[in-house]
């Protein structure tokens, strides 16, 4: 039983990360991140606080299966705003508890994304997008243009007998909340059921790998606007208050002026703590699995915002204000590099 303690507690050390945090700021209390710290059993309940050097030390159970937890002060005697430094040592899976703590308690260091620093992006007009629509009505020149580069992207695809139902223009440019920054979105509606009978499975796959080859190759832009493209499933509803028909020139879904009601201080706070966790997860970029965690996590979260409150539920806002930040481009690349690091031989693992 000894040998077998031995070999866990060298296990726990050899596994162990440590994550320094800078001018740490505690607005609800250091004691209450503590106690929240040894319900989440991350550090024992006996825990007491010592003095190693000039750090303070209020936990040191990592051998334990626990995380070692230091601050170079005493924030309870110094007070919640008076800035210190932290160190959290402990497993992967322990320092990602700890740091949704940090931000369930609100705890502010250098770097960490604010709420109140999130800009917000989400604008709301009289009229359409005056680059592309005469009114209500597509410009015959833009028309001209979508046509063209849909058989362009159709072409792209490669299969011969693809039968497309109809290309549809949606989201923000073909509504009243629209930016000089917003993607003009074509589908191309497509039954899939047809597709596989007469060319096997995989072709979700074969779409997206094809759409994301096509528009890194290609920017198609209609003034400030780039184009989009996208292979929908023709049997699944596409929710969006604005749907218009390239194919037949008309409105299939017609916008309705309707200036929303946004809860801004939520959608602040919940992008600024999603920011922080990407933050967290692409930090290394050493494996793919995190990051692709979350991001099925973010693309259930707006979906389930589209579902209850439509394109201005506070879980697509959040979604479209990381995009715009880049932050789901971050994700992208940093899957990338992860995948590439895991399947390679890097110089440093030469020299043993």
């Amino acid at each position: 039983m000894k040998l077998i303690k031995q070999l866990e507690t060298h296990r726990n050390h050899a596994v162990a990360q440590a994550v320094t945090y800078k001018n740490v700021v505690f607005p609800k209390g250091f004691g209450a991140f503590l106690t929240a710290l040894k319900l989440e059993h991350l550090i024992p309940e006996d825990s007491e606080r010592s003095r190693i050097g000039d750090k303070h030390r209020w936990s040191d159970g990592v051998g334990d299966g626990f995380v070692s937890l230091e601050t170079t002060e005493h924030p309870m005697l110094v007070g919640p705003h008076y800035p210190c430094d932290m160190t959290i040592i402990g497993s992967k899976d322990h320092l990602k508890v700890a740091g949704n703590l940090m931000r369930l308690y609100e705890i502010e260091y250098d770097g960490a994304t604010k709420p109140e620093n999130v800009e917000l992006k989400h604008e709301y007009h009289d009229t359409l997008n005056p680059d592309i629509w005469n009114d209500e009505e597509l410009k015959p020149e833009v028309h001209e243009k979508l046509i063209a580069a849909s058989d362009a992207f159709i072409e792209f695809l490669k299969i011969d007998d693809l039968n497309v139902e109809d290309v549809i223009f949606t989201g923000s440019n073909a509504n009243y909340n629209w930016t000089q920054a917003s993607d003009i979105d074509l589908h191309i509606l497509v039954d899939f059921d047809e597709v596989v009978a007469k060319h096997g499975d995989l072709v979700e796959e074969f779409f997206n790998a094809k759409k994301n080859v096509f528009n890194n190759l290609h920017t198609i832009m209609i003034a400030t606007n780039e184009v989009e493209f996208y292979v929908q499933n023709s049997k699944e509803a596409h929710k969006s208050s604005g749907i218009y028909s390239i194919q037949d020139e008309e409105w299939l879904t017609k916008p309705e002026h309707k200036e929303p009601s946004i809860d801004d201080t939520a959608v602040r706070a919940k992008t600024a703590e999603l920011m922080n966790s990407i933050d967290e997860v692409t930090g290394a970029c050493t494996k793919a699995s995190p990051v692709e965690a979350l991001m099925e996590k973010l693309k259930k979260m707006r979906q389930a915002g589209l579902d209850e409150a439509g394109e201005f539920s506070v879980e697509n806002l959040v979604f479209k204000q990381l995009r715009h930040n880049g932050y789901l481009e971050k994700m992208a690349t940093c899957k990338t590099k992860a995948f590439d690091r895991e399947l390679s031989i890097e110089d440093e693992e030469w020299n043993w």
